[in-house]
């Protein structure tokens, strides 16, 4: 959910976990922006954005975490985080409140504001 201040997911290797926390209201009663970080299979933490919103997902094969991230004018890119270099691809594309749901064989899908006027989508990421 993008209302939430705490969030953890095993990548499903269960060789991972991405965490999102310190999760605050950017106005009231609105979604929340936090840090978004993943312990790696060695036991490091790396921190991944600090202007994070609180939906991201795992791709299926684990290589991947996809997730959404705050602009300066309050709407969110989708970003896509690369496990093997450590580096995050941003797409140009603006959103208004993303909710991630699956990354499955490359492609993303959610809705962009779940709550008002919601909107499913689907992208594709090539790799």
């Amino acid at each position: 959910s993008p209302w939430i201040d705490r969030a953890e997911r095993k990548s499903p290797n269960n060789t991972m976990t991405a965490l999102f926390e310190n999760g605050m209201e950017i106005a009231m009663g609105a979604p929340t922006l936090g840090t978004l970080s993943v312990i790696l299979s060695d036991g490091r933490k790396k921190i991944i954005a600090e202007d994070a919103a609180a939906s991201f997902v795992w791709s299926d094969d684990s290589r991947f975490i996809a997730y959404s991230r705050w602009r300066e004018n309050r709407n969110q890119n989708l970003c896509v985080f690369k496990i093997s270099d450590l580096l995050t691809d941003v797409s140009p594309d603006e959103f208004r409140v993303l909710e991630l749901k699956k990354f499955i064989d490359g492609k993303i899908e959610g809705v962009d504001s779940p709550v008002y006027q919601p909107r499913t989508f689907s992208l594709e990421y090539k790799q």
